[in-house]
């Protein structure tokens, strides 16, 4: 909800829809031209339709739910997991704000290579301030022994500053994370909200390792 007023606020002040502003001055600056709020622009065949679980039991729900049942199990009876195109393709407009841009792995790195060269660069004009990119990125509230919250970024509480943000909704979820220390970033996309605790947790390490290991 605070995300859908700040969003409001941006409308306001910019005498521009969220989308518009948010095109005019993000996407199209950092060269992300193939993603949008609305679905209908895209070709069908680049788009990755949302998918269920299928299933009526308690777990099963849980599991389109929330994206995780039970015992954080993706297996429900002891049976692998299948599953169906979900009917409904994203939130209303008025969520946008809160979430909902439909995108790429390909286009998400040119956003996180806009960030790095924000952060690493201090005369590198961006979408944004580095003033204000360093400010997001930094700690405003612990909320334990690993992890503590910025401005709208997960802040994991190592040596190396990394910094990540995830998302889901019923048939996605999401991960984008950064280490701009190390100078690299990692985005995985899945058209399920099962995943998400694989994406967040598991596959997230796994890459980072592998990353880490290649420098």
């Amino acid at each position: 909800a605070g995300f859908d007023l700040l969003g409001l606020v941006v409308e306001e002040l910019s005498k521009l829809t969220f989308d518009q502003y948010v095109k005019t001055n993000i996407l199209e600056p950092v060269g992300m031209k193939n993603s949008t709020y609305f679905y209908e622009e895209l070709d069908s065949v680049d788009l990755a339709f949302p998918q269920i679980v299928s299933g009526k039991s308690r777990r099963i729900e849980k599991l389109n739910l929330y994206g995780v049942d039970s015992k954080r199990n993706p297996i429900v009876n002891g049976k692998p997991l299948t599953v169906e195109s979900y009917s409904i393709y994203g939130e209303e407009y008025e969520h946008n704000p809160s979430g909902n841009l439909i995108s790429s792995s390909v286009e998400l790195v040119l956003w996180m290579n806009h960030l790095l060269k924000i952060y690493e660069d201090p005369n590198f004009v961006g979408v944004l301030k580095r003033e204000s990119l360093i400010e997001l990125w930094s700690r405003q509230r612990q909320i334990d022994e690993k992890f503590s919250f910025g401005y709208c970024w997960w802040i994991d509480n190592k040596e190396d500053k990394v910094v990540y943000h995830g998302g889901s909704h019923t048939g996605f979820s999401c991960l984008l994370s950064m280490n701009p220390d190390q100078h690299f970033g990692i985005t995985i996309l899945c058209n399920g909200m099962y995943g998400q605790v694989g994406i967040w947790k598991d596959i997230l390490k796994q890459i980072e390792l592998m990353v880490l290991e290649v420098e």
